[in-house]
């Protein structure tokens, strides 16, 4: 009786080693696993990527008006009346406005200070400062 024992947990054994359908799940998991890890991080660089662009948007925006800005006060430059009492122009474009404040700090210096608004954003605006003679 102990061979027949024997035999039969020999078959047995036999039959779980050839049966691989339980070990198919945790491949299957262990799998998936990584495939959801590598979906996730990468929306999660597209996503931090198309923030980048939109921060490096409203910077070239906000330089362009300021330099737009710039170069038309100093257009009307000419025909400005300076003196030491703060003054204040507004210059606005497609993609925003500027307020340009200024004064004179001396006979020949004159102080500019800007405040850009962008369109379409609820940021607090850009302020700018600056010295120019005159």
């Amino acid at each position: 009786m102990k061979e027949f024992t024997s035999c039969k947990t020999l078959k047995n054994i036999r039959h779980t080693a050839n049966n691989e359908s339980g070990i198919i799940l945790p491949y299957v998991l262990t799998l998936m696993m990584f495939a959801s890890s590598y979906i996730l991080m990468t929306w999660q660089e597209e996503q931090e990527r198309l923030r980048h662009i939109q921060l490096i948007n409203k910077q070239e925006s906000t330089q362009n008006l300021i330099q737009i800005s710039l170069h038309e006060f100093s257009l009307v430059l000419d025909t400005l009346d300076l003196n030491k009492e703060e003054q204040e122009l507004i210059f606005n474009y497609n993609t925003g406005k500027v307020n340009v404040s200024y004064y004179l700090l001396t006979n020949n210096t004159l102080r500019i200070e800007l405040e850009v608004f962008l369109k379409d954003t609820n940021q607090e605006p850009y302020k700018h400062t600056t010295v120019w003679n005159v």
